[in-house]
C-alpha cells in the first residue's frame, strides 16, 4: 500500500514544512513540495536537514488558540516522558485537517478552556523589562557619543551593535523617550486588553 502524505508549509523562521502520514508527525527545517522529496530525506537521515518524527501513537494531545496560527503537539518519547513540539501553521484551515485528522485516526475529542490570566500579563512584563534595557541602553549610547567617544564594535555580533548604536543616534535621547514609552504603553494596553479577554485553548485528546 503506498504511503499518503500531506504536505503543510509553516510559518516560521526554522521549521518550513510539517508532513502528516497515517503514522506520524514529520516536521522538517527544509522545505519540501511533494511526497518523494520527503521520503528522500527520509531514507538520507543526517544530510543537513533537521527532522523531528513524532509516531501517531505517541502523540498524547494537541492545543491551540482559536486567534493564532500555533499548533501545540504533546506526544510521549521514548524514554515515556512527555514533551511538546509548536509549529505555526500557514493557516487555520491546515491546522484544521491536522487535527480532524489525528481525531480520526485515534478517535480524539476537543475541550476547550479559558487560558490563565496571568500568562499574557507575565510575558508582557518580560517584554516591558525588555524595552526598559532598551531605553537604558539608548540613552547610555548617546550620552557616550555626546562625549565624544567612540563605541567598540567586537564579537560575533557587532554588526548588529553598530547598526543599534546607529539608530539610537537618529532617534537621540527624546526620540528614544518617545520610542520606548510608546512601546512600554502599547504592551500595558495589550496586556489589559487579554487579561479582560483572556484567549480560549482548544485541546484534543482521548
Amino acid at each position: 500500500m503506498e504511503l499518503t502524505i500531506n504536505i503543510f508549509a509553516l510559518n516560521e523562521k526554522h521549521n518550513k514544512v510539517l508532513a502528516l502520514t497515517s503514522e506520524e508527525i514529520i516536521i522538517s527545517d527544509k522545505k519540501h513540495k511533494t511526497a518523494e522529496s520527503v521520503l528522500k530525506s527520509l531514507e538520507k537521515k543526517g544530510m543537513l536537514e533537521n527532522l523531528s518524527r513524532i509516531p501517531l501513537s505517541q502523540v498524547i494531545r494537541l492545543e491551540y488558540r482559536e486567534e493564532e496560527n500555533t499548533l501545540e503537539i504533546f506526544f510521549q518519547n521514548a524514554e515515556g516522558k512527555e514533551k511538546s513540539k509548536s509549529v505555526v501553521m500557514a493557516n487555520t484551515e491546515d491546522r484544521a485537517y491536522v487535527i480532524q485528522q489525528l481525531k480520526d485516526s485515534r478517535n480524539f475529542v476537543t475541550t476547550q478552556r479559558a487560558e490563565k490570566k496571568w500568562v499574557p500579563l507575565a510575558i508582557n512584563v518580560f517584554w516591558m523589562a525588555f524595552v526598559g534595557g532598551m531605553i537604558w541602553l539608548g540613552l547610555t549610547t548617546n550620552a557616550a557619543l555626546a562625549r565624544g567617544e567612540e563605541i567598540a564594535y567586537s564579537g560575533r555580533n557587532r554588526g548588529i551593535k553598530k547598526l543599534m548604536t546607529m539608530a539610537f543616534e537618529f532617534l537621540g535621547v527624546e526620540g528614544v523617550w518617545a520610542v520606548g514609552i510608546g512601546v512600554i504603553a502599547y504592551l500595558i494596553w495589550s496586556a489589559y486588553q487579554r487579561f479582560q479577554n483572556p484567549q480560549t485553548i482548544y485541546s484534543i485528546h482521548e
